[in-house]
């Protein structure tokens, strides 16, 4: 290809990138489907959509050797998968960091790019925290906090703002973390552990805490040796916060006391202060949604949410719902997607956060130590003010922020 078809080729680039930032599309995936062409798809709310459907190799061959060299990585490595982050500024007008992942296949290489968030972090209010749920992240002095889910959900980005929030209360806040990373946060003190940096999770741990951090970070909870010091620094007064993949609150709690096998239990459960669950839902379009009333057996079903809640708990719920989402009728609506222009036909525009908060106090360490049962620890949490993410998602779609069907779909962890 010539130079002036290099060129062309650098400028559909830009314009995918920037097609999909403004499209709110923050992973763009270059498929290659025969030895001839590729295809281009967004990833818009969790949902693939076609940009390109045929893409030339010549194209799409100039268009990795160009990422790898802007990454600073040489075009003719084969040595796969490869991982590189990318400004780019280097060749577009928009500033943004890309995370640029070539995997091999068996008919070619895949690119996906992921745009990463560089601007500020949202306050805590904007995430559809309960205030249970905000104090609970807020009042932690000195102990674990996890920020758990699955795979883009969510739970890196509540996790930034919630150290910007620490930030803004005068706190040190340091950072530890084994990639590469987009820092918004003014003061933020951001350490390097990467492999061939020199520097351990270890070292930096035992030196900030020296310095009398209030609050560090080590990115995700993995490994035994970095689980401990963890626990260590929670029980000289730190607050760690970090992220961990999880199912359910409950989960993410077995799961961090498995992942220390040979680490004391007593010290793990001792360290454990709060832990945040967060799942995304598709949040509908608020120019074409339906609503319909909710007949009896529609509130009955929302009610028996499968916790055991005992009858006066159930008849105060539904008159806080009444109260709450019933408008001067107190009458209960649901809504559904429909679908307009505005949302290209879909029905939905952006995502929902649905979130499950459990606080480890005092009764629900005791319950950890004696080995009881995930039901007994959730049936504790809900009587200390926890909300299942079932039931946090049912109030999301009396509220009309989500489908009404969706929140019904999702199972409660007893």
């Amino acid at each position: 290809m010539d130079e002036n078809g290099n060129e062309e080729t650098i400028q559909f680039l830009e314009r995918c990138i920037k097609d999909a930032y403004h499209a709110c599309a923050f992973d763009i995936y270059f498929e290659q489907l025969t030895d001839a062409c590729a295809r281009v798809r967004f990833k818009i709310d969790g949902v693939m959509q076609d940009y390109r459907q045929e893409l030339p190799l010549t194209v799409y061959s100039v268009i990795i050797a160009h990422l790898k060299v802007l990454a600073g990585l040489h075009t003719a490595d084969r040595k796969m998968p490869l991982y590189a982050q990318v400004s780019s500024a280097k060749f577009a007008r928009i500033n943004l960091e890309l995370g640029c992942s070539f995997i091999p296949t068996t008919t070619g290489v895949d690119l996906s790019i992921r745009i990463l968030y560089t601007g500020e972090p949202l306050p805590l209010e904007k995430f559809g925290l309960r205030a249970f749920d905000l104090d609970a992240i807020r009042a932690v002095r000195g102990g674990v906090v996890l920020f758990a889910g699955t795979k883009s959900s969510g739970r890196q980005t509540l996790l930034w703002s919630a150290l910007s929030d620490r930030n803004q209360q005068q706190q040190k806040v340091c950072s530890v973390r084994d990639v590469e990373s987009v820092s918004p946060i003014p003061g933020l003190c951001e350490t390097d552990a990467r492999p061939g940096s020199g520097y351990s999770y270890e070292g930096w741990m035992k030196a900030l805490v020296r310095m009398d951090a209030d609050v560090i970070h080590i990115g995700t909870l993995t490994g035994e040796d970095k689980l401990f010091m963890a626990a260590e620094a929670a029980l000289d007064g730190v607050t760690v916060m970090a992220d961990m993949y999880a199912n359910n609150a409950v989960d993410a709690i077995a799961g961090y006391l498995d992942s220390g096998k040979n680490v004391s239990a007593r010290t793990l459960v001792a360290a454990l202060s709060c832990v945040v669950y967060q799942h995304l839902l598709p949040r509908l379009c608020p120019d074409c949604k339906e609503a319909s009333r909710l007949d009896e057996e529609d509130i009955k079903n929302l009610l028996l949410t499968g916790e055991g809640s005992p009858p006066e708990v159930v008849q105060a719920t539904l008159e806080r719902w009444l109260t709450e989402y019933g408008g001067k009728e107190s009458v209960l609506l649901k809504y559904r997607a429909r679908g307009c222009d505005n949302c290209a036909g879909t029905g939905y525009r952006g995502r929902v956060a649905v979130f499950e908060v459990v606080v480890a106090t005092p009764g629900i360490k005791a319950q950890l130590l004696s080995h009881a049962s995930d039901a007994s620890i959730l049936k504790l949490a809900l009587q200390e003010g926890t909300f299942t993410m079932r039931q946090d998602a049912i109030e999301k779609a009396l509220a009309g922020k989500i489908d009404f069907s969706a929140a019904c779909q999702i199972k409660s962890a007893v």
